[in-house]
């Protein structure tokens, strides 16, 4: 026989006069991609910790945080998971994925594998495509 699942308990209403409870805030970027070459700035959203960098392909079904391939990605070298970025307090690092041809951080090439530190203003190039790294907020 099947048995229907407990119902939770109902939630207490809430006292008569008492502020309306806001919605939690929700996590506004705190950090993008500025394209070299366009200007166009792609927000990086750390809810999850960490922003996987690269191109999509649907085909081996990788799906990268921060998608490349419309910006010429594709064509300037870069892998499909290339780098990650990381957030932890208030500092953030890039850690290269074993990219194909590698990452770079302001000219020099970062061994895979090993995070860097990441400060607002430091170039990015991936393959042969060059972001800069901002820091939108201090949160």
């Amino acid at each position: 026989a099947l048995t229907a699942p407990a119902s939770a308990p109902t939630p207490a209403p809430a006292p008569v006069g008492a502020p309306p409870v806001a919605p939690p805030p929700v996590a506004a970027p705190v950090a993008a991609l500025v394209i070299a070459e366009t200007g166009t700035e792609l927000p990086l959203d750390f809810s999850k910790g960490e922003v996987l960098i690269g191109r999509a392909d649907p085909v081996s079904r990788v799906f990268p945080d921060v998608d490349l391939t419309p910006h010429g990605g594709y064509e300037a070298g870069v892998s499909r998971k290339h780098c990650r970025i990381t957030k932890q307090g208030d500092q953030f690092f890039v850690e290269d994925l074993q990219s194909t041809n590698g990452t770079k951080l302001n000219g020099r090439f970062i061994p895979p594998n090993q995070p860097q530190p990441l400060k607002d203003g430091d170039i990015l190039e991936l393959g042969a495509f060059k972001v800069t790294f901002k820091v939108l907020t201090s949160s």
